[in-house]
C-alpha cells in the first residue's frame, strides 16, 4: 500500500532523472508482486489454477518490462 502511495507521489512531483526512473521502476515491481500475493490469498470467484496462472503471467510480464526497460535521459523521446 505504501509503495503505491510513494509511486503516486513520485509521479506527481517528478524530476526526470535516473534516480527517479529507478525508484519508480522498483516501486512498480513491488506493487505488482504485492498485488499478486494479495490475489493469491483471496478465496472466491476464481479457481486456484487460473488464479495462479493469471498472477504468474502478470509478475513475469512486469519483471520483463522492468528488466528490459532502459532509463532514458531527461527530454529524450521514446520510440
Amino acid at each position: 500500500m505504501w509503495a503505491l502511495v510513494i509511486a503516486a507521489l513520485l509521479g506527481a512531483f517528478h524530476r526526470r532523472t535516473r534516480l527517479w526512473h529507478l525508484a519508480h521502476r522498483m516501486l512498480a515491481l513491488v506493487i505488482a508482486i504485492g498485488s499478486a500475493a494479495h490475489a493469491l490469498l483471496i478465496e472466491g470467484t476464481m479457481e486456484p489454477v487460473s488464479r495462479v496462472a493469471a498472477c504468474a503471467v502478470m509478475v513475469v510480464a512486469t519483471v520483463v518490462v522492468v528488466a528490459r526497460g532502459r532509463i532514458r535521459a531527461a527530454g529524450e523521446q521514446s520510440r
